[in-house]
């Protein structure tokens, strides 16, 4: 499943969720390090994914002006 999510369509409801989860003080690198290998990779994951919403956010409207130019 995640090799086939597109992040692409993420939506503002669920980044809130993911924000919710990740500012809660029981959610940080160093504890999904401790907990397992996979974890911190979840971890690493979902951080990079939520980076890459925001500034996809960011540019896809310049984006988009500029496919239709």
């Amino acid at each position: 499943m995640l090799v086939e999510f597109d992040r692409n369509k993420l939506t503002p409801e669920i980044m809130m969720e993911v924000e919710d989860v990740l500012t809660n003080g029981n959610y940080s690198y160093e504890k999904a390090r401790s907990a397992s290998v996979a974890a911190t990779g979840i971890f690493k994951w979902v951080n990079a994914t939520r980076d890459y919403f925001y500034v996809f956010k960011d540019i896809e409207p310049r984006r988009d002006a500029f496919m239709l130019s």
